[in-house]
């Protein structure tokens, strides 16, 4: 894609909102770790609401000067505290599983705290049949969802060794807080950014990890945890704003005579089992899943000249005569990750 003439302070804005409010500084080393991203300068004028309202944060933690060598050394793995709502698939936690050599994360959402044990053997069954490596080490606080005897017993016929925490000493699973706290302060953000509800925070939280996995890490020489686990840059042309309005198509299937071609909603992340996007619709209180989608960010950033979407028509009337013009989700590598599953559902 070449360079665009367009306002840089907003391309700036968006592009930073596309990747769920990512540091700016952050933002410029994206642009050479990933490819489908634009030329421009990353500008940052005064402070931005939606980071102030969900950014606010003490000083880190310490780092560990421990060096891991191998795939699947050593995964750190942490549990939400309770939301405040349940999510739309009836969820109150969720739970996180960071490898430290890849620096990726996989999240898996809960009902109730122990489901943990069910959802670390389906990422224990994913990952290794992935990388064909196995779990050596897993690290966690000592919390009573982790230290079950059937989490132990498991954990002790696989060959795993148990890492715990020292009580009140979470900076001792460091890599699992941090990365605990920028999922919950990417999800506010977000939220607060477009006044979304806050049942939408599981949907909010599964596509902060989706970005972060793809964005630069400073413990990885600012390659993407992606690209290290792919071995490919991640294309991010198909990353769009969440919370922008959306206009989907209706399959020929799912309507009868003088239903609209196309229904609204709210962009709420990418599909993990195609290559789409997840469209919140407020009136079904249901997400849908949809290849042919338009989603106006004009309405988040303002006026943006030059935008990289395909848009015949951008004031689209969804209940006119005639097929709608859609925007086609673009070709991306891999699967999505798993949003709001059913607690026993397989991973």
């Amino acid at each position: 894609m070449g360079a665009m003439s367009c306002d840089t302070s907003l391309q700036s804005k968006l592009w930073r909102q596309r990747f769920v409010h990512l540091y700016y500084k952050a933002l410029l080393d994206a642009r050479k770790m990933v490819t489908g991203m634009p030329e421009f300068k990353v500008e940052h004028e005064g402070v931005y609401q939606g980071c102030a309202e969900g950014k606010h944060t003490r000083g880190p933690f310490p780092s560990s000067d421990s060096k891991i060598t191998d795939v699947l050394q050593l995964v750190h793995s942490d549990l939400s505290g309770i939301l405040p709502v349940t999510s739309l698939g009836g969820c109150l936690y969720y739970a996180i599983f960071v490898d430290d050599f890849y620096r990726k994360t996989w999240i898996y959402f809960l009902k109730k705290k122990d489901e943990v044990f069910t959802w670390f053997c389906s990422f224990k069954a994913l990952v290794e049949n992935t990388t064909m490596k196995k779990i050596k080490i897993l690290r966690t606080d000592n919390g009573t969802e982790y230290e079950s005897n059937e989490f132990e017993d498991y954990c002790r016929e696989a060959g795993i060794k148990r890492e715990t925490t020292t009580a009140y000493t979470p900076e001792q699973n460091g890599v699992a807080e941090r990365k605990n706290r920028s999922i919950i302060e990417a999800s506010r953000a977000m939220l607060h950014d477009h006044s979304l509800s806050k049942f939408l925070w599981a949907e909010a939280a599964n596509t902060a990890v989706y970005v972060q996995n793809r964005c630069p890490h400073q413990a990885l020489d600012s390659k993407t945890p992606e690209e290290v686990f792919t071995s490919k840059k991640p294309d991010v042309s198909h990353f769009r704003i969440f919370g922008g309005l959306a206009y989907f198509h209706v399959p020929k299937e799912k309507r009868i005579k003088l239903d609209a071609f196309g229904k609204k909603g709210t962009f709420v992340g990418y599909s993990e089992t195609s290559k789409a996007y997840r469209i919140f619709v407020p009136g079904q209180r249901e997400v849908e899943i949809s290849h042919d989608v338009t989603i106006d960010e004009d309405v988040v950033v303002g006026k943006i000249s030059n935008l990289p979407i395909h848009r015949t028509n951008k004031e689209v009337d969804i209940g006119k005569q005639g097929e709608l013009q859609d925007e086609l989700m673009p070709d991306v590598e891999g699967p999505m990750d798993r949003i709001d599953p059913p607690p026993h559902e397989p991973s």
